[in-house]
C-alpha cells in the first residue's frame, strides 16, 4: 500500500478543488470581501463616511446634474493612506451647487442652485480664493 502524502487537509482539498460550486462560492466571498474592504477606494463619494451632503439637491433622482463650485480650503489635512483607504478622504473644501455664475474683475459671482424653479441667492467671492486666480478648474458638472 503506497503511501503519498494524504493527510485529511490534503484530501479536504482535494475533494474541495473538484467542486465547482464550492470553489465559484470561494472566489465570489472574496471577491465581495475586497469590495467590502476597498469600498472608499471605489465609491463615487469618497468623503468622510460617504457623508457629502448638499441640501438644495438632496431629493434629487439618481443621475441629476447639476454645476458645483468649489471654494478651496487653505486648511491641511494631515490623513495617512490606511485612514484614506478605510474612512475616505476628510473633505476641507466647500462645494456649492450653482445654477449660473459669472466673473467681474476680480471676484466671481454666482447663483445658488434652488429647485422648483426658485431663484438662488446671488453671491461674491474674490478670485484670490482660487490658486493663481484660475476659477475654471473649480466649476465642474457633476
Amino acid at each position: 500500500m503506497p503511501s503519498r502524502g494524504s493527510s485529511l487537509t490534503a484530501i479536504a482539498l482535494q475533494k474541495f478543488k473538484k467542486n465547482f460550486w464550492g470553489v465559484f462560492s470561494f472566489y465570489l466571498v472574496i471577491a465581495i470581501g475586497l469590495i467590502a474592504v476597498f469600498a472608499y477606494a471605489i465609491a463615487p463619494d469618497n468623503s468622510q463616511n460617504a457623508n457629502q451632503m448638499h441640501l438644495s439637491i438632496h431629493s434629487k433622482s439618481p443621475g441629476f446634474k447639476v454645476t458645483m463650485l468649489t471654494i478651496p480650503s487653505n486648511i491641511k489635512s494631515d490623513q495617512n493612506w490606511l485612514d484614506q483607504l478605510f474612512f475616505g478622504n476628510k473633505n476641507n473644501d466647500s462645494e456649492i451647487p450653482i445654477s449660473s455664475y459669472e466673473i467681474n474683475k476680480d471676484k466671481l459671482t454666482y447663483t445658488q442652485y434652488a429647485s422648483d424653479g426658485l431663484v438662488g441667492l446671488s453671491k461674491s467671492i474674490g478670485l484670490d480664493v482660487f490658486p493663481n486666480g484660475d476659477y475654471k478648474p473649480y466649476i465642474k458638472d457633476k
